[in-house]
């Protein structure tokens, strides 16, 4: 409930859900985790991302139960402007689970260190698994323009139209 809770953007019911005793200790480490995202989210904290999340992911195994604090871990470093970390903590998440949403994300801050045709490959990656992703559309239409592929930056530009306007649509 408490990841639930968490997703849908309620930190504190998501807080509440974590106070409970019934918690098996197998999940005790995603817990511990998934208060720091909430502290985080709730106090913009960042010493608790510097000090605790990111011991927490670089010292532990790569397990898929921690894919969401990967997620959240890029997504802090890419809107403070830590790409390479950013980079370090995607790579890590498609060790144990490749979501168009990490490998998007992973594009993202390769294309603002400049690794073009690294972000091209998770893109394309991206866009097998969700070919209706405009988000993934536009990215390729970014990297394309980067790149100096006219042509290709155009199709990728109409695509993620289209798909924005498939969705907006409902279709």
């Amino acid at each position: 409930m408490a990841v639930c809770e968490y997703k849908k953007g309620n930190y504190l019911a998501s807080l509440e859900h974590l106070k409970s005793d019934k918690l098996i200790e197998k999940y005790k480490k995603v817990t511990d985790v998934l208060k720091f995202l909430n502290d985080i989210e709730l106090n913009e904290q960042l010493d608790i991302f510097e000090n605790d999340l990111l011991h927490i992911i670089y010292s532990e195994t790569p397990c898929e139960e921690l894919h969401l604090i990967y997620l959240k871990g890029a997504m802090h470093c890419y809107k403070n402007k830590f790409y390479i970390k950013g980079v370090e903590i995607c790579q890590i998440a498609c060790t144990v689970l490749r979501t168009p949403m990490i490998l998007t994300l992973l594009a993202k801050c390769l294309i603002q260190i400049g690794e073009l045709e690294t972000a091209e490959s998770a893109l394309d990656e991206a866009n097998v698994m969700d070919i209706k992703n405009e988000e993934v559309w536009a990215y390729l239409t970014v990297v394309n323009i980067k790149m100096g592929n006219a042509d290709e930056a155009k199709m990728c530009y109409m695509r993620a139209l289209e798909e924005t306007i498939e969705q907006f649509l409902g279709n």
